[in-house]
């Protein structure tokens, strides 16, 4: 059914087609005319062969200049580049040593045009479109190589000219379309007997995209079955050994992973065929590769025993097995356009070897079979998300290429981000979702919420394969963690995440605490809650809010708020009403809103009775063996603060649906106050921890609907002298409990 779609909109999108592209399968039917070519050749039709090649790559130049745009994805290694230039290093923020990039040749690059007044974004178009042209070579010089009947013009240029993914990265400022360019090249070389060059070429070709690596050994593989091969194997490996495994070392000394940071946000070491087959469907049935797979076939039979034959066959095996495994990518096309080219060198070797043959019916037929292939067309619409992968291009065109104004989200943000910060002295550490464009022209420390730039978010265990690059996200504790200070996320969890937005930078953003000092630096159109004024109101609300309620409240007063600000009258107001709700606070109120250590207010820890081994048994009931398990859950946000073993009842299989109880050992109450961290779904009757006496409940605390774990603060004074347990119990199969940190006080002397 999804291929009986991706053909009907082919068909459709060709309908729409302007009516001039009618000229490229016209041109390649001329291709068969070899009669009438070898006539006028023989009549020194050289000049007009070459001016038709001028015209073929000037039409594809003029059609890749009709899509332009700027990827927001190269945007991160021109950040990386900008941060190199000034002295930081190869980083996306300063000091923080993340490979957020997978083209370190690309990032030289656009460090040396930064370095001399340039704008990367152009100097990557122009190098891209030059590539591009380069490609166009390297086909035409490999397919007039073949033994074989001459043509007035090779379709392999022809199909790769007017292919509509070709054409959209021979701008858009990535490394695609260079990478694809060095690859070709490597071919181009090794063919025409210069193994140096080409392992020159095919060392590049790594250091711009690591993938490419499938390219340089595929080629390898191909020269070890050349005549001299020892000899030819030694001077490509050269260039490699020069270059490559230098620049791995530094690069690992320097990061000190394996891989680059992006490997792991996209969880590229595990499989992701259904989406790697939807993606690779829709290159191969949007570029209407299927018509050509006849021309094909007889180019690959006719080229087995060669160089380039051998060679794309083992690429054109590998490579789209590689694409597949992971996943494909989220952006139309763009894994398959270093592979093009030869896909297309076959269907024209085939070509060239059926008029050879003198199969003058055959070839032009195949020819007009192969029409399709020859019209750029997008089978995904502007805009559109189709099973994870969209057309790129349509997301961010360029509207003025001497500024490189873009009507694109990402370049939005930035440009607002540094009006409202940057550009008024201030630096704010912000969490947002496009950190391309965003992050280069925001000139202010971002952090990655997709995770490409955040180690701990790239680290997240995967609950569920979906589109690359955007599966895994940043959790409210991750953020806490990095000191983030403004959030496109909301940090805190409903219905307390409308107290906390700001409007900034034409966007709506989240404060993780009330920061007098950063809220200064806001630009004064910015609307922020006036807390003081908001937890006032709140206090009328007290009295008819459940416990849970008055727990959350306070949870949110002190992390928000009081962490940041002094405001001891207000306190003393909030406490007072607290109280009034809950009596069994007082005695306890100087531990409420105040998340320094009790020890500072000279009380003195009795017992902790936490979650580590060495620390007082807990007996497993139900389906709780993982619950003490410290991994990281999939699907679940990271619990913060993250202090060492706790309980966490998501479990990794069941989720939600785990449910279970664990019983501490008995205990005689010797203290004051019981201080405890809660997290997890907010239901007093069914998520809970539970202070145990006699077998009757008499304290209990659950969760706020958030992995931030907030204090609880139990007076327990009445209790002295009675055996007492705890339980953590999680009954419910739409949520869970978070525990961490029980210790026991004794208040000191009056």
């Amino acid at each position: 059914m999804f291929v009986a779609e991706l053909l009907q909109r082919h068909l459709t999108a060709l309908r729409e087609l302007e009516t001039y592209w009618w000229g490229a399968p016209l041109l390649a039917l001329a291709a068969c005319a070899t009669p009438l070519w070898r006539w006028l050749r023989a009549r020194g039709a050289g000049v007009v062969e070459r001016l038709v090649f001028v015209a073929v790559c000037a039409a594809g130049v003029a059609f890749a200049w009709s899509l332009l745009w700027a990827s927001d994805d190269a945007y991160i290694t021109f950040r990386y580049a900008e941060n190199l230039v000034k002295g930081h290093g190869l980083v996306y923020n300063p000091g923080e040593r993340v490979e957020g990039y997978t083209d370190f040749l690309w990032a030289i690059y656009a460090a040396l045009a930064i370095a001399v007044g340039g704008d990367p974004g152009r100097w990557g178009i122009f190098l891209n479109l030059a590539s591009f042209v380069g490609v166009l070579v390297c086909l035409e010089r490999l397919g007039r190589r073949q033994r074989s009947v001459s043509m007035p013009l090779g379709i392999a240029v022809i199909l790769f000219a007017a292919n509509y993914s070709a054409a959209s990265f021979a701008t858009a400022a990535l490394e695609t379309m260079f990478a694809a360019f060095l690859a070709t090249l490597a071919l181009e070389r090794a063919d025409s007997g210069h193994p140096l060059g080409a392992g020159i070429a095919g060392s590049l070709a790594v250091l711009s995209h690591p993938d490419h690596g499938i390219f340089y050994v595929a080629l390898a593989a191909a020269l070890f079955f050349e005549r001299d091969r020892w000899q030819k194997l030694v001077r490509y490996a050269i260039p490699f050994a020069v270059s490559f495994l230098p620049y791995f070392a530094w690069r690992y000394a320097y990061y000190g992973d394996l891989m680059p940071n992006t490997f792991y946000a996209k969880s590229a070491s595990s499989l992701h065929l259904e989406q790697g087959l939807s993606y690779s469907a829709l290159t191969f049935f949007g570029s209407a590769l299927w018509a050509l797979v006849p021309l094909v076939v007889f180019g690959a039979y006719r080229a087995r025993r060669s160089l380039v034959g051998r060679y794309s066959l083992i690429v054109l095996v590998l490579y789209p097995a590689y694409v597949i495994k992971v996943g494909g990518d989220f952006m139309l096309g763009r894994f398959f356009v270093p592979a093009l080219p030869l896909f297309y060198l076959l269907a024209d070797i085939g070509l060239r070897w059926l008029l050879y043959r003198g199969r003058k019916l055959l070839a032009p037929a195949l020819v007009v079979l192969a029409t399709p292939a020859f019209f750029p067309v997008a089978i995904v619409k502007p805009g559109e998300i189709d099973h994870g992968v969209a057309d790129e291009r349509t997301f961010s065109p360029i509207s003025d290429f001497e500024t490189m104004a873009s009507g694109a989200y990402g370049y939005l943000l930035g440009q607002g981000l540094f009006r409202d910060f940057a550009a008024r002295g201030h630096a704010p550490k912000t969490a947002i979702f496009s950190i391309g464009m965003a992050g280069y022209y925001a000139k202010i420390p971002v952090f990655d919420l997709r995770g490409l730039t955040s180690r701990s978010v790239a680290h997240l265990p995967l609950k569920q394969r979906g589109r690359p690059g955007h599966e895994k996200t940043a959790s409210p504790g991750l953020l806490l963690e990095a000191g983030v200070e403004l959030s496109e996320m909301p940090v805190f969890p409903t219905p307390y995440e409308k107290t906390t937005a700001v409007n900034v930078a034409h966007g709506r953003f989240f404060l993780p605490r009330y920061d007098p000092d950063l809220l200064a630096s806001f630009p004064e159109r910015t609307h922020v809650a006036d807390f003081p004024r908001y937890a006032r109101r709140q206090l009328a609300e007290f009295a008819n809010g459940s416990q849970a309620d008055l727990w959350c409240d306070l949870f949110f007063f002190e992390e928000y708020y009081f962490s940041k600000n002094r405001n001891p009258a207000l306190r003393e107001e909030i406490v007072r009403a607290a109280v009034a709700k809950e009596p069994s606070l007082a005695g306890v109120e100087e531990l409420l809103l105040d998340a320094s250590e009790p020890s500072r207010r000279g009380f003195r820890k009795l017992r902790e009775l936490g979650f580590e081994p060495a620390q007082a048994p807990w007996v497993v009931r139900g389906n709780t063996a993982s619950w003490l398990d410290p991994a990281l859950r999939a699907g679940q946000d990271v619990p913060y603060p993250r202090l060492g073993r706790r309980v966490n009842s998501f479990d990794p299989e069941l989720g939600n649906a785990a449910r279970g109880r664990l019983r501490s050992a008995q205990f005689t109450l010797e203290g004051d106050a019981l201080v405890l961290l809660v997290g997890g779904t907010k239901d007093a009757d069914w998520a809970r921890v539970e202070l145990v006496i006699d077998g009757e409940p008499v304290r209990s605390a659950t969760g706020c609907d958030s992995a931030w774990l907030g204090r609880r603060v139990w007076n327990v004074r009445g209790l002295r002298g009675k055996s007492a347990l705890l339980t953590v119990q999680d009954q419910t199969s739409t949520g869970h409990v978070l525990a961490d940190e029980i210790v026991e006080w004794a208040a000191p002397p009056q």
